[in-house]
């Protein structure tokens, strides 16, 4: 008759190891995990620095597409209660004479020399109090190695123009 037969287990170890072999031949193993230093997010480098001339163009290219943003815009059109501010602003002259709230800035040649005069670093922070629309700190950022430019303005209206810049 039929005798059952025992198969030796080091046969039936070797027969799983051939069918788990055949069977993951097409399967790639996952590759090992490489452990990498984070890496420190560099900033951006700052563009290369414009001449006053390019810079100028540019932002004057800029300006002219926002509405009411033209110095003449602001000397006609200041708002009642920023003239008040503005003009509180220079004390009893400024109310009683009523102009301190005319708007100007410094031409860009202008801006240029000065910004030379003050030999702006790359570790230096350049501040304008009466900042306007903020034409010469955008300037002084686009031609000097400067890392940082501050404006401060009591005029919300020439705030905004600056913002949308």
């Amino acid at each position: 008759m039929y005798k059952k037969q025992r198969i030796p287990s080091f046969f039936m170890i070797g027969a799983v190891v051939l069918f788990f072999t055949v069977l993951g031949c097409n399967v790639k193993t996952a590759p090992e995990a490489k452990v990498e230093a984070a890496a420190t997010p560099q900033p951006e480098p700052k563009p290369g620095l414009m001449s006053w001339r390019v810079a100028t163009a540019y932002l004057e290219d800029l300006f002219a597409q926002i509405p009411n943003s033209s110095i003449d815009d602001f000397r006609k059109d200041t708002p009642s209660g920023e003239r008040k501010l503005i003009n509180a602003s220079h004390g009893e002259t400024g109310v009683r004479e009523d102009n301190a709230h005319v708007y100007g800035e410094p031409a860009p040649l202008t801006t240029d020399l000065m910004l030379k005069g003050l030999g702006a670093g790359e570790n230096d922070v350049i501040y304008d109090l009466g900042c306007g629309r903020g034409f010469f700190l955008m300037q002084a950022l686009m031609t000097t190695p400067a890392r940082k430019a501050v404006g401060i303005e009591l005029s919300a209206s020439r705030v905004n123009v600056g913002k949308q810049a």
